[in-house]
């Protein structure tokens, strides 16, 4: 999987290209200080994400969104913001924008987020998000739900969860149907994604449920 990651910070930098690597050392990440480091060829490279210090000054931002914009339009920006940020993402309409994260979400909850905006979706923590249109858990599901949300989460399907709980397939479907309705959502993956970003997720699973996220 491969991230560019941009932040003047090297504290912030080296910590979320260690952190990632431990979690995963597949990730192949290419750090930079600033945008003006970056190499010739940068256009040529798939990357899953690229990571970007939002709370830096407006215009250094703005030169940033822009080159990735006309150099790498189609990947996914997860933006880094300090905790007291009154950042507001319809700022940068114009922008790839997947994600804005808090400075303090852990190394786990960034990469789970890069998973979840790898299948399509958008998350905001709830102070940035303003469309309100998050709907968070009226209480935690049972132990084994959450296990099967989380295998959902990694891309198993319901006949590979079966066989790593070592329960028949008809039961996986019959705890997903039941996680849809009390959710009250229309597939697994947004099950998945809902539950495990909402604040009301489980605190010992190392995830970002201990923060506050919104979906689009």
């Amino acid at each position: 999987m491969n991230l560019l990651i941009v932040d003047s910070h090297d504290i912030y930098l080296s910590g979320m290209v260690h952190g990632l690597k431990s979690i995963d050392e597949k990730y192949c990440i290419y750090g930079y200080n600033y945008i003006s480091e970056w190499p010739v060829g940068m256009e040529s490279l798939i990357l899953s994400a690229a990571i970007v210090a939002g709370d830096c000054s407006p215009s250094i931002l703005a030169r940033s969104l822009e080159k990735i914009k006309n150099t790498l339009p189609l990947v996914p920006i997860i933006l880094m913001v300090g905790d007291d940020s009154g950042f507001r993402c319809s700022e940068f309409d114009n922008y790839n924008i997947k994600s804005v994260l808090k400075r303090s979400t852990s190394i786990c909850g960034l990469h789970d987020v890069i998973s979840v905006i790898n299948s399509g979706f958008t998350c905001y923590y709830n102070e940035i998000s303003s469309s309100g249109g998050g709907r968070k858990n009226s209480r935690l599901l049972s132990s084994r739900k959450e296990e099967i949300l989380r295998l959902v989460l990694e891309g198993y399907t319901n006949k590979q969860i079966a066989r790593i709980l070592n329960i028949s397939p008809g039961t996986v479907k019959s705890h997903i149907e039941a996680i849809l309705i009390k959710m009250d959502v229309n597939s697994r993956i947004k099950a998945a994604t809902t539950y495990f970003m909402s604040n009301q997720g489980v605190n010992n699973l190392s995830m970002v449920s201990d923060r506050n996220f919104e979906f689009e």
